[in-house]
């Protein structure tokens, strides 16, 4: 079965090929093209909120975004209870979703996609997490800076330590 979406990190033991293909800054050059919006030929953009989002399953956050529009802009209480079920089944989710026969499962990418979800709703101020009094949106920004520099270092350990435990499958 092919990947249903591909791996932020390459599975253990890969060859330097696999990590060629991988977009590990996520930033953007801009085409000459795209001078005269602001922005000059050449320029290098990297999004904070990008680096956390990639580590996260799409799915995750739309179910996120559906459960949050449907219950009043997460009044209901029904919110709460929708949104565990999200963060647990995320892992489940991005083991699934990246699985492939011969490649070990990715367990480094489930385990990461856990605090990547929480730093994002963070950084949304979702009303799931009850954020300390005078929390503010600058908070949030240093949070989410933060996580895009801690993120990709605990996911680079685990896929070291990971990759010394679990072998490829056969």
């Amino acid at each position: 079965m092919p990947h249903i979406r591909p791996r932020a990190f390459p599975p253990p033991g890969y060859a330097k090929s696999y990590l060629d293909t991988v977009d590990k800054t996520l930033t953007k050059t801009f085409a000459p093209s795209d001078q005269g919006k602001g922005t000059p030929a050449g320029t290098v953009v990297s999004d904070a909120i990008a680096k956390i989002v990639a580590l996260i399953p799409a799915e995750s956050i739309a179910a996120y975004q559906a459960i949050y529009n449907l219950t009043n802009n997460g009044k209901d209480p029904f919110f709460r209870a929708a949104v565990w079920i999200v963060l647990v089944g995320t892992p489940i989710w991005q083991l699934y979703a990246t699985s492939v026969k011969k490649e070990p499962l990715a367990w480094d990418q489930a385990i990461i996609s856990v605090p990547a979800l929480l730093i994002w709703l963070v950084a949304l101020q979702s009303p799931f997490l009850d954020l300390p009094k005078g929390w503010t949106p600058a908070s949030s920004a240093m949070v989410l800076i933060l996580g895009t520099f801690v993120l990709p270092i605990l996911g680079w350990g685990l896929n070291l330590a990971i990759g010394a435990i679990i072998k490829p499958r056969t």
